[in-house]
């Protein structure tokens, strides 16, 4: 109802005056506390102390002198409680103005340490690439040599001889391109790990640890698809021979019965 309105609006604008008032008398007592000398004035060490202890931060020698300079000091040679609120807001100002000098000092000190992580992570990559050729020289190996194994899984009988040599070599080539990917797998995941013991990566070198992953991710995919294949032709073959060296001791047993 309006009634009821109308008490809300009292209560709140009450509520509202009491905050200020409270308000007011935080900041008297603020203003009487760093009053070093109880003379209705804050002076220059007064102020930095106010600085120091209620702001937090050191208050600097310019932005000191343009205080001292400013209509709330200037005129009396300290700061009396009617101009305790410009002061308050220029100390504000030369707070900002700090604040704002960290974080830029801050980010250009995170731009340094990204380009020097980023080196280290671009040098690590370059290592672990020199991998990548034998690995693709040994899948070529290994799918050269299947190809004829391959044809001769159609066959019904075969001479197990005439395979076991080519079935070595796929299974050597194999091998050997399992223990270059893992290898790879290693170093690609330790990309930054040296950097990350001293330091937390910055996001750039983590992107950058990100995108090399991906690309060589791609490829060790790719390898792993194919040198499945090689293999699988290998094993079928292995368990046809096995199947006929069984068949063919049967066989001799049978004979010699």
């Amino acid at each position: 109802s309006a009634h009821r309105l109308a008490a809300l609006g009292r209560l709140e604008a009450e509520a509202k005056r009491q905050a200020t008032i409270a308000e007011a008398k935080r900041q008297e007592e603020l203003f009487k506390k760093y009053d070093s000398d109880d003379d209705g004035l804050l002076l220059e060490h007064d102020i930095i102390l106010l600085c120091r202890e209620e702001y937090d931060f050191e208050l600097q020698p310019a932005r000191l002198s343009a205080i001292k300079k400013s209509e709330c000091y200037k005129h009396k040679d300290g700061v009396e409680y009617e101009k305790f609120a410009m002061l308050r807001k220029l100390i504000d100002i030369a707070k900002a103005e700090i604040l704002a000098r960290q974080r830029q000092e801050e980010l250009a000190k995170r731009k340094k340490n990204a380009v020097a992580q980023m080196a280290v992570i671009d040098k690590n990559f370059k290592t672990a690439s020199e991998f990548l050729p034998g690995i693709d020289g040994e899948v070529v190996k290994a799918e050269r040599r299947s190809l004829p194994l391959n044809m001769v899984l159609t066959r019904k009988i075969f001479l197990a001889n005439d395979v076991e040599a080519a079935i070595s070599e796929v299974d050597t080539a194999t091998e050997a391109a399992r223990d270059f990917i893992a290898a790879v797998q290693e170093q690609m995941q330790n990309l930054g790990a040296v950097v990350a013991k001293k330091e937390p990566l910055e996001a750039e070198a983590q992107a950058l640890i990100a995108r090399h992953q991906k690309l060589v991710g791609f490829k060790l995919t790719a390898w792993h698809t194919r040198l499945a294949k090689a293999e699988g032709v290998s094993k079928a073959l292995k368990g046809k021979i096995e199947l006929q060296q069984r068949k063919e001791a049967l066989m001799r047993q049978a004979n010699a019965l």
